[in-house]
């Protein structure tokens, strides 16, 4: 069950500002915003990276009030600061949870004692991973994260339909997109290093 948002208009409307000053390419920037959230959530295996990015907007939009950002990466790093400590905060919760143990600590790609220590530039790979994609992947992979969880299972049905494979072979597609995403991003963090 999806989480109702106390996110007051007036503070997301001072974020949409902070986008852009054009309603229309404000809401186009939060809605890419929010993808891009999605997949770094989603590359720390996260159980529920659409929760984890509102929850992170929610932090930024009640933050941002009329900053000025001399430049997107300014913003990016802003935005970076909150999706860390939601990150943390999550994974620290998972750790405390006594149905995980340390077998499964692992799969999620970080040990329990390295939460405090993962590289602070993954977002900013993540951007240039998907730029560094070829259109037809990089436009899957974010229309394939598009929709909630009630929504995404039939809209993933008529995306499988509509580019005329099966729903199988469009998970199988998008799990080979997220790996190479998950290759460029180790890669990049590591000549961040």
């Amino acid at each position: 069950m999806k989480k109702e948002s106390s996110l007051r208009k007036e503070s997301l409307d001072a974020l949409l500002r902070v986008l852009d000053s054009d309603p229309n390419r404000a809401g186009e920037q939060y809605v890419q915003l929010r993808r891009r959230l999605i997949l770094y959530f989603a590359s720390f295996s996260a159980s529920d990276p659409e929760d984890l990015s509102d929850e992170t907007l929610d932090r930024v939009a009640v933050r941002v009030g009329d900053q000025t950002f001399r430049s997107e990466p300014a913003f990016r790093s802003y935005v970076l600061g909150f999706a860390r400590n939601v990150r943390l905060e999550y994974f620290k919760k998972l750790a405390k949870n006594p149905i995980l143990d340390e077998a499964y600590l692992p799969e999620i790609g970080v040990a329990a004692a390295e939460l405090d220590a993962v590289v602070d530039g993954r977002l900013e790979c993540l951007s240039k991973c998907l730029d560094d994609l070829q259109t037809p992947d990089r436009e899957l992979i974010l229309v394939y994260y598009r929709y909630e969880k009630s929504e995404c299972i039939q809209f993933r049905k008529n995306l499988a339909r509509r580019i005329g494979i099966s729903v199988d072979a469009l998970h199988t597609r998008v799990s080979r997109i997220r790996l190479k995403i998950r290759g460029c991003i180790l890669r990049c963090l590591k000549k961040n290093v």
